[in-house]
């Protein structure tokens, strides 16, 4: 006999009987909390922390700006803005918005909630703007024109799912959304990663990679530094591992390295992270971990190791214990 759960109907996250139950929890939660000696002090102090005008604005480098996203008492929401270097190193810098997320939701009448933006280079004007409906993991994508400061009308755009997207090139995504039936892995996240060329249906994309069902999810980056251009896609086995895959003409060749491991790109060069070293069947110790990667090897102990490897136009990772 097959077990039935009782709360299999919470499933259903923005149904009455789910939302009054999450409401009646939360009431039970916040009288506990508030019961406890200093909470009203303690709330306050941590209120002005956050509303604290003083607090760093952190940014990202895109293009000759410098972005970040922004909340106080006067944008509960945020605010997507951007600034030069030369107003960035002044006391109070100057910035220009480029997406009031407050404005937004109240005129669309959504719950948004900032999720990021993905630009493309070299010139930056054409973001992807990923908005969740109250902060959950699923998301809406559309696509932004940062010169006219608008949504897109014809633009590319994805419905809410659990999707990641990254640009190929002005014209060309990769995309890893719900596609439909068995296109999802069990976690509920994007099993497969396809080509979608702009004023084509997401139903005319071409497949490019696929993990598996059990797998966390799929995933695609694309580096566009000029001479270095490179995609790599791979899957997510579990929270902890990975697989990943460079795009060689119409191949795929796996980077035959650690799951465990980490890697960044730049130019020539890739980082690998390494996270662990190899234990030996016989002996309750661990031993020296080295990989070998045209001619330069890599070596990681008990303790997290970075390499700087070059990365040839053509090779493959080579393990040795």
């Amino acid at each position: 006999m097959t077990p039935t759960d009782p709360y299999l109907w919470l499933e259903e996250v923005q149904s009455d009987r789910a939302l009054n139950w999450a409401r009646e929890r939360n009431g039970q939660s916040q009288a506990v909390l508030e019961a406890v000696p200093g909470f009203a002090a303690t709330k306050a102090k941590l209120l002005d922390v956050l509303n604290d005008k003083a607090q760093i604005p952190y940014v990202s480098r895109v293009g000759g700006y410098f972005e970040n996203f922004w909340r106080d008492a006067n944008h509960v929401r945020g605010i997507w803005r951007r600034t030069t270097l030369e107003e960035y190193r002044k006391p109070e810098p100057q910035w220009e918005t480029l997406i009031d997320l407050d404005a937004l939701a109240k005129a669309e009448n959504e719950n948004w909630v900032w999720a990021g933006a993905t630009c493309l280079e070299p010139d930056y004007n054409r973001c992807l703007i990923s908005l969740s409906r109250g902060g959950a993991d699923a998301r809406v994508v559309r696509e932004y024109d940062l010169a006219k400061r608008e949504f897109m009308k014809d633009g590319f755009t994805l419905p809410e799912a659990k999707s990641q997207v990254d640009w190929l090139d002005a014209n060309t995504l990769l995309v890893g959304t719900d596609f439909g039936p068995g296109s999802m892995t069990k976690s509920g996240y994007a099993r497969i990663i396809k080509v979608w060329q702009r004023g084509t249906p997401l139903s005319a994309a071409t497949q490019l990679f696929a993990g598996a069902e059990s797998d966390v999810s799929a995933f695609a980056n694309v580096d566009h530094t000029p001479g270095f251009e490179r995609v790599v896609v791979g899957r997510s086995t579990d929270f902890y591992n990975s697989e990943n895959f460079l795009r060689q003409g119409d191949k795929l060749v796996r980077l035959d390295l650690p799951t465990d491991a980490s890697i960044s790109w730049r130019r020539e060069w890739v980082f690998v992270e390494l996270k662990s070293a190899l234990k030996t069947p016989r002996m309750n110790s661990r031993r020296v971990r080295c990989w070998r990667f045209a001619g330069t090897r890599c070596c990681a102990a008990s303790v997290t190791s970075t390499c700087c490897l070059p990365l040839p136009p053509r090779g493959r990772w080579q393990a040795k214990a």
